[in-house]
């Protein structure tokens, strides 16, 4: 059927990318959130004035963004333990959906609630000082449990434990009361008994100590090992965004994956006349990509990471020709859409900051490319323009 000479012709455009994000990063700013049945009748409202009126539509995006986190964040909010069961013994059944960590006294780990009394949150952190040897990732089991919605100090510079309790979607804390019962029907490992499981074969083959500590830490984001005293090395040193695994170590992930694919393209030339060389570098990147981040446990940062590489591998797949700032929109917009509170966290200000700083730094619009601006330029970006964040 032949388009009609009077259809809006609609493309994307990187400004709309950025509206989407500051309308979502809106959210931290107010003090209480909006009805969002208001919004989303405003939103159609825009949406219909801007297929005539293009303009608009950086609004529209605005609006996008606001309406989706206000969503997001009373969905959030709402999935709060109750305070009619704060401090009462409650009766539920849960599998561990993290690595357990043993601390002097206890066990720690997060609990996906499967069956549990009205107003229990579907995710808990819980504390276990009873327990009976190790706990399996994946292990179903019957608590009896007393839980507090989440609390954190409110000291200026401090940690914020609410916080990060909603950005994680964490809607109590608490203790196990006595002991617990093994569910078998229910256990499910996934991908955390993997880890788990190379965890214990890291074990086995290197001696305990720091080295150790730090294999498991790159290697499968298992952290649990690093004392307190390591920490503190890190942070001295300034190297404790090189442990927590994050876009550094899944973008050489990706890289590991091109180069091998380009090595085989390149052993194999006849490949070429079934599959494109680019296009199978930028898929076995992404697969490479995608199974580093599942072994590291697919956190925040890790997804955000794998986003992020899946958009800027897009144009290459799909044989487009994409600006830089068009893929980092489309970054944007892909990361909030998969968790729209994204911005609750330090790290996605730091993540896109430098990204973005990166891709001014080397774009040449300030000044012509000479060899010491390419180094100087970057340098002083991550150390000075980033501190506010």
């Amino acid at each position: 059927m032949p388009v009609s000479q009077d259809a809006p012709r609609i493309s994307y455009r990187p400004a709309w990318g950025f509206a989407f994000a500051v309308g979502a990063a809106l959210v931290l700013a107010l003090p209480e959130l909006p009805p969002v049945g208001w919004l989303l009748a405003v939103l159609v409202l825009m949406l219909a004035v801007c297929w005539r009126e293009s303009r608009l539509a950086p609004l529209a995006a605005l609006l996008a963004g606001l309406t989706l986190a206000v969503h997001a964040g009373q969905a959030r909010l709402g999935d709060r333990l109750a305070p009619v069961l704060e401090g009462r013994d409650i009766e539920l059944r849960g599998r561990i959906d993290s690595l357990p960590v043993a601390g002097e006294r206890s066990l720690r780990f997060d609990l996906a609630v499967l069956d549990a009394p009205e107003g229990v949150p579907g995710r808990l952190r819980l504390s276990w000082y009873e327990a009976a040897g190790a706990l399996d990732p994946g292990a179903c089991l019957d608590l009896t449990v007393r839980l507090k919605r989440p609390r954190g100090l409110v000291n200026p510079g401090g940690f914020d434990f609410e916080r990060h309790a909603t950005l994680l979607g964490i809607g109590a804390t608490g203790y196990v009361v006595g002991e617990g019962v093994h569910v078998d029907d229910c256990a499910r490992p996934g991908i955390d008994g993997l880890r788990a499981a190379i965890s214990e074969h890291i074990d086995a083959e290197l001696s305990p100590g720091r080295s150790r500590a730090l294999v498991k830490a790159l290697a499968i984001g298992d952290t649990r090992e690093i004392d307190e005293a390591g920490w503190d090395l890190y942070r001295a040193t300034g190297t404790t965004h090189l442990i927590a695994i994050s876009g550094l170590h899944v973008g050489l992930a990706a890289a590991v994956g091109g180069g091998l694919a380009w090595l085989l393209w390149w052993l194999i030339p006849g490949l070429g006349l079934r599959w494109p060389r680019p296009q199978g570098m930028a898929l076995a990147a992404l697969a490479s990509a995608g199974v580093y981040a599942l072994l590291a446990g697919f956190s925040l940062p890790t997804q955000r990471t794998f986003l992020t590489i899946a958009v800027m591998l897009a144009g290459v797949l799909t044989r487009r020709e994409l600006g830089w700032w068009t893929r980092f929109s489309l970054a944007l917009v892909a990361v909030l859409l998969i968790d729209p509170l994204a911005p609750l966290g330090a790290g996605f200000w730091l993540s896109f900051g430098a990204v973005a700083w990166l891709i001014l730094a080397y774009s040449g619009r300030w000044a012509p490319q000479s060899w010491w601006r390419l180094w100087l330029y970057p340098q002083l970006g991550l150390a000075v323009a980033l501190l506010p964040l």
